[in-house]
C-alpha cells in the first residue's frame, strides 16, 4: 500500500478554518429515512421541536454547551410518539440514549413507540417485553436505549448517554433535570425536557421562562406543542374549528381562568401556580453558586425545630452588605436535639457561628423534659467566645414572616442582586419556595384563604424567624413594632419591655391615657 494511503486523512481546510459543522437542514436530512421507513411525517410544530434538538446549543458568550430543548405540550399533542421516533431515527448516529421518568411508568409510551418502530425495521437484536420496567433495546448496531426511574436519583449514573429524554418531566424533581444536563454534557450531547404543565412542578415551568429567552445563561431552547400538533386528532392543525371550540366552551363556562387553563392543557403554555406563597421566588435570581460559605464572616442559625415525625431544619446564614446568603441547611426526620447539635458542631461553618434564631415554641417543654431552647443554649452558648440566643417575637404571625420574607426576595435595584440568595446546596428550601408552600384552594383551582397550609414550610419558618430577629417586622400600618437589635437573655423578656415602651410613648404622644 502507498504510503500516502497509510496516513490518516485530514480534514480539509476551507480558506484557514476546520470544516463547518452540519446545518440543521443536514442533520434533519439524516432523520428523514427513518421517519420515511417507519411512516412517521411530523406535522409542523412537531418538526420545529426535532429541529430545536438537532441544533447546536451556545451560551451567549459562544461556548458550546449540550443542546436543550423544554418542551410543554398540550394533552394529546403527540409528544410521545414524537419523543419516541425521535429517539429511534437517532441510533445511527447515538450509542446510548437513555428515557427518564420520575417510574418506569412514565417512560412506557416513549419506549414502546421506539420498540415496536425498531422490531418493524429488523434494527433491534434484543428488547424487553415484559409489563414491569426498566426497559431496554439494543440495536444491530450496538447502539442502546434503556429507561431509567429518577426517584432513586443514583440509578442516573454509570455512563454518559449521547441524549436522553426526561419522559412527564414536571413529575420529577429539579435534581433529577439538573443530574441528566450533567450526564450528556461529557459528550455535548442532547437534552429534551419533556411533559404537561397542568400537573407539572414549578421548577419546570421556571425552566421553560427561562428557557423561552433568546440568548439565556443554559442556551436552551423553550417550545410549545399545542394539541392541534397531532394531525390526527385535528386534520387541519392550527385552523381546525373543533380545536377553537373547545376554548370557547371553557371561556364561557370558566370566566375567571378559562383563557389561562385553555393554554396550559392544551397549547402547552405554563400558567403561574394560584396557589404558592412564593411566586416571586426564582431559581434563576435566587440560588446562587456564589451565596457559598465565607470563612471570614460570622454565621447565624435560623432554626424551625421539629418534634418527631415533623421536619427539623437548621439554615447557615450569612449577611454581607445588603444580602442574606442561606448557604446551607440541615433538613432531616426523625432525629433528636443532641442528633442535630452534633451534626452543627461537626459543620465546617460552626467555628463562625455568633447567633442562634428559633421559634419561640422551643421554649416549651414537652413531657417535662428540657426545651429545645434550654437544649441548644445549654450545649452552645459557651462555645466560640460566646453565642447570643433568641427566640422568633412574640405576637409574629404567619402573615407577618411571610411578607418579611417577600421583601428579601426583591431585588435591589442599586445592585441588581436579591437582597436574598441560597446556594444551590439548600435544595429543601428552594423546594419549598418554589413546590411546597401553598395556600387553600377551592376545586376550580383559586385560593381562597389568605392562610397557607401549615405544612412544607419547615425551612421558610426558619427563614421568616431569623429575617424578623435581624430586621424586625416591615413597615405594616397598625404595627408600629421596633426593629429588632441583639439582645441577651432573655430575649422575649426584653423584647416585651420594649415593645411595652413603645406602646406607652405612642398612647403620650397621642394624647390618651
Amino acid at each position: 500500500m502507498p504510503a500516502a494511503a497509510r496516513m490518516p486523512q485530514q480534514a480539509p481546510v476551507l480558506d484557514g478554518f476546520l470544516p463547518r459543522l452540519p446545518t440543521v437542514e443536514q442533520e434533519y436530512a439524516r432523520l428523514q429515512p427513518m421517519f420515511n421507513a417507519v411512516g412517521y411525517t411530523p406535522s409542523p410544530e412537531q418538526r420545529r421541536v426535532h429541529e430545536a434538538i438537532l441544533a447546536p446549543g451556545r451560551t451567549p458568550d459562544g461556548g458550546n454547551v449540550p443542546r436543550l430543548v423544554i418542551l410543554g405540550g398540550g394533552i394529546q399533542a403527540g409528544k410521545s410518539y414524537l419523543a419516541g421516533y425521535h429517539a429511534l431515527a437517532r441510533f445511527p448516529m447515538d450509542g446510548t440514549i437513555w428515557l427518564v421518568g420520575f417510574e418506569y411508568e412514565d417512560t412506557i409510551h416513549e419506549f414502546s413507540y421506539l420498540r415496536e418502530a425498531a422490531v418493524r425495521l429488523n434494527a433491534a437484536t434484543r428488547y424487553s417485553t415484559s409489563q414491569q420496567g426498566p426497559w431496554d433495546l439494543r440495536y444491530v448496531n450496538g447502539a442502546t436505549v434503556r429507561t431509567i426511574a429518577s426517584k432513586d436519583i443514583t440509578k442516573l449514573a454509570g455512563e454518559a448517554p449521547d441524549g436522553i429524554i426526561m419522559c412527564e418531566a414536571g413529575r420529577q424533581t429539579y435534581e433529577a433535570f439538573e443530574t441528566c444536563l450533567d450526564r450528556v454534557t461529557p459528550k455535548q450531547g442532547w437534552l429534551l425536557v419533556s411533559g404537561t404543565f397542568e400537573q407539572g412542578s414549578n421548577w419546570y415551568r421556571n425552566l421553560w421562562r427561562e428557557c423561552r429567552s433568546p440568548g439565556n445563561i443554559r442556551g436552551g431552547v423553550a417550545l410549545s406543542l399545542p394539541s392541534y400538533s397531532n394531525r390526527r386528532f385535528y386534520p387541519d392543525g392550527v385552523h381546525d374549528q373543533t380545536f377553537w371550540e373547545r376554548e370557547r366552551q371553557m371561556l364561557a363556562t370558566r370566566p375567571v381562568d378559562g383563557k389561562e387553563r385553555f393554554a396550559e392543557r392544551f397549547l402547552g403554555e405554563p400558567r403561574t401556580p394560584s396557589d404558592l406563597v412564593f411566586k416571586d421566588f426564582s431559581r434563576l435570581l435566587h440560588v446562587q453558586e456564589w451565596a457559598d460559605f465565607d470563612p471570614a464572616e460570622d454565621v447565624a442559625l435560623w432554626i424551625d425545630p421539629g418534634y418527631d415525625p415533623s421536619a427539623f431544619a437548621v439554615l447557615f446564614v450569612q449577611v454581607r452588605g445588603d444580602t442574606i446568603c442561606v448557604f446551607d441547611e440541615i433538613y432531616v426526620n426523625r432525629m433528636l436535639n443532641h442528633e442535630i447539635m452534633t451534626m452543627v458542631k461537626n459543620h465546617r461553618a460552626f467555628p463562625n457561628v455568633k447567633r442562634v434564631v428559633m421559634d419561640k415554641a422551643a421554649k416549651q417543654h414537652g413531657n417535662a423534659q428540657q426545651s429545645a431552647f434550654e437544649t441548644w443554649s445549654d450545649e452552645l452558648s459557651g462555645r466560640n467566645g460566646g453565642i447570643s440566643f433568641a427566640t422568633s417575637q412574640t405576637g409574629l404571625s404567619v402573615a407577618d414572616g411571610i411578607a418579611r420574607t417577600h421583601d428579601k426576595l426583591a431585588v435591589n435595584p442599586l445592585t441588581n442582586v436579591p437582597y436574598m440568595v441560597f446556594s444551590p446546596k439548600c435544595r429543601m428550601l428552594a423546594w419549598e419556595m418554589e413546590e411546597g408552600y401553598k395556600f387553600r384552594t377551592r376545586a376550580d383551582g383559586l385560593v381562597h384563604s389568605d392562610s397557607p397550609i401549615d405544612e412544607n414550610n419547615h425551612a421558610v419558618k426558619a427563614l421568616a424567624y431569623g429575617i424578623v430577629d435581624r430586621y424586625g417586622l416591615s413597615n405594616v400600618p397598625g404595627k408600629p413594632l421596633p426593629r429588632n437589635t441583639v439582645e441577651t437573655m432573655p430575649w422575649d423578656a426584653a423584647f416585651q419591655r420594649r415593645r411595652s415602651g413603645y406602646a406607652s410613648a405612642a398612647t403620650t404622644a397621642t394624647g390618651r391615657r
